[in-house]
């Protein structure tokens, strides 16, 4: 028996619309893309043509009373053309909005480069309202790519205490690549000599839980805490290149 009447069709529920790759996809994830497309090493050496530091911090005096402004990511070309390249990075419409209404904060890190990006997940998070003097760049089916080319800057020199914030954020965000990159090597070498193989397959999945400052607090967290893995994960080293 059937609840509804004769000739009466109820209505049918609407099919969930699929979510889009960028709508998913985390701050996070987009500074491990910039890495990718900012990272050059020269076959047989270590040398990387590529400086990278993340989430950048100003020296706090300068903005008293202002909201705290951070670069999201650093990139410095060492090889010929030595530009020092800004990137602020925005998942959601909503939070290139807040950026719009404080100007200001950009600025602090965006007159030091020579060139300044947004670099958002979707490119509909921008509407015609990309500041003068900013170049985009968007999340597509084949990574990043650049849909407005941000034009060449006036640099300003850095101080010593902007230098000294600067080299601090490199030295951190090595450290960051080094240990993401040990535990993938780590995981991959495990999944070929063990039949089980860890679901956390990737460096985000397994060191969601890691803190720089805290080597033992990796975790294997995707299938929850694996005691095989953290000690091993404990004993990791490593040298710096």
């Amino acid at each position: 028996m059937t609840d509804e009447l004769p000739g009466l069709e109820l209505p049918r529920p609407e099919p969930e619309a699929k979510e889009s790759i960028q709508q998913r996809i985390t701050e996070r994830e987009m500074l491990g893309l910039l890495r990718e497309k900012y990272t050059r090493v020269r076959p047989g050496t270590n040398a990387d043509r590529f400086v990278r530091a993340q989430h950048v911090r100003y020296p706090a005096e300068r903005y008293v009373g202002e909201a705290r402004a951070i670069a999201d990511y650093l990139v410095v070309d060492t090889y010929d053309k030595h530009e020092l390249i800004g990137f602020e990075v925005k998942v959601s419409r909503a939070d290139w909005l807040a950026e719009l209404r404080n100007p200001r904060k950009a600025e602090y890190w965006r007159q030091h480069c020579h060139r300044w990006y947004l670099v958002s997940s979707d490119p509909n998070i921008v509407r015609d309202d990309l500041p003068d003097g900013w170049g985009h760049i968007t999340l597509g089916p084949r990574g990043l790519r650049i849909t407005r080319r941000a034009p060449a800057l006036a640099a300003e020199p850095m101080t010593g205490a902007v230098l000294a914030y600067w080299g601090r954020a490199i030295a951190k965000t090595r450290a960051s690549e080094l240990e993401a990159d040990a535990i993938e090597h780590f995981l991959e070498r495990t999944s070929r000599s063990s039949p089980e193989r860890c679901s956390a397959s990737t460096p985000a999945a397994a060191h969601s839980q890691f803190h720089p400052d805290d080597p033992s607090s990796i975790r294997c967290t995707r299938l929850g805490a694996h005691d095989e893995h953290e000690d091993a994960y404990s004993g990791l080293t490593w040298m710096e290149p």
